[in-house]
C-alpha cells in the first residue's frame, strides 16, 4: 500500500479547550484510519491518502486547527484532540482510544519513512533508466542481426540468379546447336529432293500428293506405316497409312479450315460448332479435299460451276463465292446447264441462250454468237429482269423485236408478235403506232381470205348485243372512252369500240370492214384527223363501194351531236354514232326487216344498208 504523508511544523497552539492546552505527546488514534500517528505537542501532521483509500486522517495536539472547524467540527474535550475524517465525518474522542489493527508510528519514524520512500523512488527511477538503456542496447543488437540476415538473403538470391542465367545460356547454346544440326540435315535432304524423316532423308509428299495422298511408293510397305512427312507447300503433316497405302493429313486447325482437315459437309461444320460464318471451307468432294462455299444460314454448299455435279445457281454466285470469272468469259455449269459467264468492269455477266428467265440472253446477237440460235422468241436481259423478245436471224446478224408485253416493250404491230410467238392469244398488247405507244386489242385469229393476218380491232357489233340503246353513246364518250375498251373481247360476239381519238394514228394504213352479209371491204390509205374526225381514204375495193362512198369525207356524229346534212339528226334516228351525209348507207344499224330506224331492236347493218349478223372494222398492222 502506497502512502503519501504531507506534514508541516506550525506554531504552538496556546488556546486550549476548557483552559487546558496540548502540552504532552499523547497517542492519538482513529478507528477509521489505516495508520495511527503519534506526534509530539506543538506538532500538526496531515495524513493524506491517495485514491486507493476512502478518506483523509488528520491528527494533532492541543486545539483542533482552524481547518477542522472549516469542515464543521470543533474539539470540546479536555483530553487529547483526536480526530478522524472519513467521507466528511468527524469524530471526537475525549480519552485515549485503542485502535485495534492499527499500527503506531512516531514523527521521526514518519520522517525516516518519507526519506526511505524518496530513496526508493530515486532508486526506482535509476532502475527505469537502466532498463531503458538495456532495452535500447537489445533493440540495436536485434536490428543489426536482422540486417545481416537480409543481406545474406540478398546475396543468396544473386547467387541463384547467376546460376539460372548460366543454365539458360547453356540451354540456348545447346538448342542453337540442335537447330543448326537439324537445319543442316534438312538442307542436305532437300539437296537430294527429299525431306528429313525420323532418322534419315525420305521421299517427300510434294506436288505428287493429290489432296493428301502421296505417291504409292512412298507409303507402301509395313516399314513405312506411321511415317510422318511434312509438306512445305501445304504446311501440313502427313501420316502414312500402309494398310491403305496412302498419306493421311492431320492438323489441329478447325474442321474445314485447311486442306488436311476437310469436313464432310457444311452441316458437319455447323454440328461441330466450328463455323466461322459463310465463306469458303475445305470439304471432301469425291473423297478429295476441295474448296467450296458454305452458306451457314442454310448449312449447304454451292458449287463452283466447273462440272455438272458442281453446278452453281448463277454466274454472279460463282464470282461472289469463288472469284473465278474472267473478262473474256468461259463456260460454267449453271443449274445443270453449260452457260457462258464473264466479268465486265467487275460485274458478272450471264451470257444465257435465252431459253428461260434463268438463262436470259444478253441480247439476240449475243445468243447468236454463243449458241447459234434461230429466229424465234427468247428471254432477253433488261434492267431489273428479263422480257421476251423476238429474234430475227439473217445470216450472222440478229434483230430484236419487242413483243408488246409492256409499254417499254411495245411491238411494231400484231403481225410481228404473231410471227415470233405462234401461241400469242387474242388480247391487248402495247404497240407503237405513228411513234405513239398505245395499248390495243390484237385479233390474232383474223384472216384475209384464207391467210391468218393478225389485226387491230377498231369496231365490232354482233346481233347478240342488238338493242335500241346498245350504241346510244355520247359524242365525247365515242371519242374519249369507246365501248368495252380495256375489257376482253370474245371473238364472234359482243360489242367493242376503240376510242375514236386513237383512229387518226392509223392514217395511211389499210382498214378492213367485214360484214357477215356482204363480205369485206378493203379501205386503203385510211385517213382521219381531229377535231371533226372525218372519214376518208385513198381507195376502196370490195363487193359494193357505192354505199360506202356516200359517207366519204363526212364528220363524226352522235345522238347528242348532229354533224350530218340532213334536216334532222341521223345519229339520233339510227340510235348510233356514225359518219352521216343525209341518211344513210353506212348507218351501222337497222332491223331484221331492213327498215332503217324502225323497230325496237337495232341490228348490225353494213354499207349497203342491209341487216347482218355482225359488222367489224380492223387495221392490219
Amino acid at each position: 500500500m502506497k502512502i503519501i504523508f504531507v506534514w508541516a511544523t506550525i506554531a504552538t497552539i496556546t488556546t486550549s479547550v476548557h483552559g487546558q492546552g496540548c502540552s504532552s505527546a499523547p497517542s492519538i488514534t482513529t478507528t477509521d484510519c489505516d495508520v495511527v500517528v503519534s506526534v509530539p505537542a506543538s506538532r500538526h501532521v496531515k495524513f493524506t491518502r491517495n485514491d486507493e483509500f476512502s478518506g483523509t486522517c488528520i491528527a494533532c495536539t492541543g486545539d483542533c486547527p482552524p481547518g477542522l472547524a472549516e469542515r464543521g467540527t470543533q474539539a470540546t474535550s479536555d483530553g487529547p484532540c483526536t480526530i478522524c475524517s472519513n467521507a466528511d465525518t468527524l469524530t471526537l474522542s475525549p480519552d485515549t482510544p485503542q485502535c485495534s489493527g492499527a499500527r503506531s508510528v512516531s514523527l521521526f519514524d514518519l520522517e525516516d519513512t518519507v526519506m526511505t520512500n524518496e530513496a526508493s523512488i530515486a532508486e526506482m527511477k535509476r532502475e527505469v533508466e537502466r532498463l531503458a538503456e538495456d532495452l535500447d542496447e537489445s533493440l540495436e543488437e536485434t536490428l543489426q542481426t536482422q540486417g545481416k540476415q537480409l543481406q545474406n538473403i540478398s546475396e543468396f538470391i544473386k547467387e541463384q540468379k547467376t546460376a539460372t542465367d548460366k543454365e539458360l545460356e547453356s540451354l540456348e547454346m545447346n538448342l542453337g546447336k540442335e537447330i543448326e544440326s537439324t537445319t543442316k540435315a534438312i538442307m542436305e535432304c532437300q539437296a537430294d529432293g527429299k525431306v528429313l524423316g525420323n532418322e534419315s532423308c525420305v521421299q517427300p509428299p510434294t506436288t505428287r500428293i493429290a489432296f493428301g495422298t502421296a505417291a504409292a511408293e512412298d507409303c507402301q510397305t509395313a516399314d513405312d506405316d506411321g511415317k510422318v512427312l511434312y509438306d512445305k507447300k501445304r504446311k501440313a503433316l502427313y501420316l502414312c497409312n500402309a494398310e491403305e497405302k496412302s498419306w493421311v493429313g492431320f492438323s489441329p486447325a478447325k474442321l474445314g479450315s485447311s486442306e488436311v482437315n476437310p469436313a464432310s459437309s457444311c452441316k458437319a461444320i455447323l454440328e461441330a460448332k466450328e463455323s466461322t460464318g459463310s465463306h469458303l471451307y475445305w470439304l471432301l468432294i469425291d473423297k478429295k479435299p476441295a474448296l467450296r462455299y458454305c452458306d451457314m444460314f442454310k448449312g449447304v454448299s454451292t458449287g463452283n460451276g466447273e462440272t455438272k455435279d458442281e453446278s452453281a445457281n448463277s454466274c454472279a454466285e460463282i464470282q461472289a463465292h469463288y472469284g473465278t470469272l474472267e473478262e473474256k468469259g468461259s463456260l460454267k455449269w449453271i443449274n445443270n446447264k453449260q452457260i457462258k459467264c464473264s466479268l465486265k468492269l467487275g460485274v458478272p455477266i450471264t451470257h444465257g441462250d435465252g431459253s428461260s428467265l434463268t438463262f436470259a440472253a444478253v441480247s439476240c446477237q449475243d445468243a447468236l454468237d454463243n449458241y447459234k440460235i434461230k429466229t424465234g422468241v427468247y428471254y432477253i436481259q433488261i434492267t431489273g429482269g428479263a422480257v421476251q423478245r423476238g429474234c430475227t436471224i439473217n445470216a450472222n446478224v440478229a434483230t430484236e423485236i419487242p413483243l408488246g408485253k409492256t409499254a417499254g416493250e411495245a411491238a411494231p404491230g400484231c403481225k410481228e408478235i404473231k410471227a415470233f410467238d405462234t401461241d400469242a392469244k387474242n388480247g391487248y398488247y402495247f404497240l407503237t403506232v405513228s411513234k405513239t405507244t398505245v395499248q390495243l386489242f390484237c385479233d390474232m385469229e383474223y384472216k384475209v381470205g384464207s391467210t391468218v393476218t393478225p389485226a387491230i380491232l377498231l369496231y365490232a357489233f354482233h346481233k347478240d348485243q342488238a338493242s335500241s340503246n346498245e350504241w346510244m353513246i355520247t359524242y365525247n364518250n365515242v371519242i374519249g372512252v369507246g365501248k368495252n375498251h380495256g375489257q376482253q373481247w370474245t371473238r364472234g360476239r359482243g360489242s367493242y369500240l376503240l376510242p375514236i381519238k386513237y383512229w387518226p394514228l392509223f392514217s395511211g394504213k389499210t382498214m378492213y370492214m367485214t360484214s357477215q352479209r356482204t363480205g369485206t371491204m378493203i379501205v386503203r390509205g385510211f385517213q382521219m384527223s381531229a377535231p371533226q374526225y372525218k372519214l376518208n381514204w385513198a381507195s376502196i375495193s370490195g363487193p359494193s363501194t357505192s354505199g360506202l362512198n356516200y359517207h366519204k369525207g363526212y364528220p363524226l356524229s352522235a345522238y347528242d351531236r348532229d354533224n350530218d346534212v340532213w334536216g334532222s339528226n341521223c345519229a339520233n334516228y339510227a340510235r348510233t354514232f356514225g359518219w352521216y351525209r343525209s341518211c344513210c348507207n353506212l348507218c351501222m344499224t337497222t332491223n331484221p326487216s331492213g327498215s332503217w330506224g324502225r323497230g325496237p331492236a337495232m341490228w348490225p347493218s353494213d354499207w349497203s344498208y342491209r341487216y347482218s349478223q355482225y359488222l367489224e372494222f380492223r387495221i392490219v398492222l
